[in-house]
């Protein structure tokens, strides 16, 4: 029955016109199934109508269901698109943005330098004696050490703005950020290694960070590795000072 093919042919066909769209394909499609049936009225034979009308039912669940398959398939396909993104910007030990995501953000803010629209300030922490603690304690100390820090920062800075971006140096950039603001969250940032020293202090192993800062100046900075240049520098004269005070036997 060439009507029947015709038939069955569109109702497979509709569905995929809105595969993402599964509600939207399903009600096309049980409305074509609907004006498919009652056009099998004018078939003579009951037999043929009947037969006809079994096999629109059947193509029409068929389709459906392999719309909803498709469109199933290709969310869990994002879903992994975007757990593999989160992974690859994602620092496995501390759950802080890694060095990937960082280079996206100095790009980013490089191209904002050049386009004349840029106001941010860069700080940058170093967990002072990780080596010591690696030595003397052993990695799965040192592990903790970064674990430790990690989470001093992100109840000092946004989540979103702090970056792993190396062994024991982490960076956090705030936009639309100024000195006196910087100086607040470095306050903050020591009150919290105080705190955490305390809550932990029968472990034996305090937790110390240097940090420094730098604001972006326009007209002074050309681009990113200028304001992170004086930000360094500034976190090792920090550092200098500690050691001064701690002595240069665990150093680094």
């Amino acid at each position: 029955d060439l009507t029947s093919v015709t038939e069955v042919a569109f109702l497979l066909v509709v569905p995929l016109l809105f595969i993402e769209m599964p509600l939207w394909s399903g009600l096309t499609t049980f409305f074509v199934a609907i004006l498919c049936a009652l056009s099998t009225r004018v078939v003579k034979d009951p037999y043929v109508a009947m037969a006809d009308q079994y096999n629109i039912l059947v193509f029409s669940v068929a389709s459906v269901a392999i719309c909803f398959f498709i469109t199933e398939m290709k969310v869990q396909a994002i879903q992994q698109a975007q757990e593999i993104a989160c992974m690859s910007h994602t620092d496995m030990l501390t759950g802080l943005r890694n060095r990937n995501f960082y280079i996206e953000k100095v790009s980013e803010l490089n191209q904002k330098i050049q386009g004349g629209n840029a106001s941010f300030s860069l700080a940058i922490m170093d967990l002072n004696e990780l080596k010591h603690i690696n030595d003397q304690y052993g990695h799965e100390q040192g592990d903790k050490a970064l674990r430790d820090s990690a989470v001093v920062l992100t109840t000092v800075f946004d989540k979103d703005q702090v970056y792993r971006i190396g062994g024991d140096e982490f960076v956090a950039v705030m936009e639309n950020t100024s000195h006196e603001e910087v100086d607040e969250h470095f306050a903050r940032l020591d009150a919290g290694v105080v705190a955490r020293n305390e809550a932990d202090k029968d472990r034996g192993i305090p937790l110390a960070i240097s940090k420094g800062a730098a604001v972006y100046e326009k007209g002074l900075d050309e681009d990113f590795q200028a304001v992170f240049r004086r930000a360094d520098e500034a976190m090792y004269q920090d550092k200098a000072a500690y050691y001064a005070l701690h002595g240069d036997r665990r150093r680094r």
